[in-house]
């Protein structure tokens, strides 16, 4: 998988400065994944992606029927 110049640049001087890729969310209370910035922009992103395409299937069904 490709990765953005950006993210691998910025992961390399988290590496670099810190030892490690700093995460931006680590849910404490859970054992869930951790997710950082980008993970997050890419969900929110894709979830509102597939809510379009539901929304426009449910909008154009009424019309094809006419």
């Amino acid at each position: 998988m490709m990765r953005d110049p950006e993210q691998t640049i910025g992961n390399l001087i988290d590496r670099v400065l810190n030892g490690e890729v700093v995460d931006y969310i680590n849910p404490l209370f859970i054992d869930f994944a951790v997710f950082n910035f980008a993970d997050i922009c890419v969900c929110v992103g894709v979830a509102l992606w597939v809510l379009v395409i539901l929304l426009e299937e449910v909008d154009d069904k009424p019309s094809k029927e006419r």
